[in-house]
């Protein structure tokens, strides 16, 4: 009886250490992933602040406000490419 009692205390805390420790990485990788995006939103507007162009509230918004980080970094290309801030809102403002 004895060891019935332990074998089931050792296999609920092996479950909640396997579950302690998942929480953990997903943790982790969502930290990572909100990371990477504040880092490229932040560095996309502050290229095209270095351009001269004026960034409008609407464009400023619109990137604040992207959640998927290979858009971001396709928005990135594209100023980097050469487009302007405006260019660059006519293009998201034709995809909606």
């Amino acid at each position: 009886m004895i060891l019935e009692e332990y074998n089931e205390e050792l296999h609920e805390k092996t479950l909640y250490e396997q579950g302690r420790a998942a929480g953990i990485r997903e943790g982790q990788a969502t930290g990572r992933k909100e990371g990477k995006i504040s880092s490229l939103r932040k560095t996309l507007l502050h290229y095209l602040s270095r351009t001269g162009n004026p960034v409008s509230d609407r464009l400023k918004d619109r990137i604040l406000s992207e959640p998927d980080p290979d858009m971001l970094e396709k928005w990135l290309d594209m100023a980097f490419g050469g487009a302007s801030a405006q260019e660059l809102e006519n293009v998201l403002n034709e995809k909606g």
